[in-house]
């Protein structure tokens, strides 16, 4: 019996991904209209400095598979107005591995935290 356990946590156990293996990538947003004041121009500086801070081999302009862009919902099926108070105008929507999604959180929070003391 004992044998038979131990060759099916065997089988069930994970396994690092081989080498060649891409990195699970995964779409996220980030809600910036604090940081940007709703800005045009604002919105999509932030998303360069988003690239410049982290790995620039992580994405897609620098051959990565990673992206960035700036989005504006148009509306929701939840609110009766664009200019719903509870809805983000402005969000950045991340393509990118988990480990740089981390990244991207703690240098928003920290961008975050520099505004506040200004």
């Amino acid at each position: 019996m004992s044998v038979l356990c131990t060759l099916t946590l065997a089988l069930m156990a994970p396994t690092a991904p081989a080498a060649d293996e891409a990195p699970l990538i995964v779409t996220k947003p980030y809600p910036i209209e604090d940081l940007t004041d709703g800005d045009d121009e604002a919105c999509w500086k932030l998303a360069e400095r988003v690239v410049g801070a982290l790995d620039r081999e992580a994405w897609a302009t620098y051959g990565g598979p990673g992206s960035v862009r700036v989005v504006e919902p148009r509306g929701s099926f939840l609110s009766e107005t664009k200019d719903s108070p509870s809805e983000p105008k402005k969000t950045l929507v991340v393509r990118q591995t988990q480990e740089h999604h981390q990244e991207v959180a703690v240098f928003l929070t920290k961008l975050r935290t520099s505004n506040n003391k200004d």
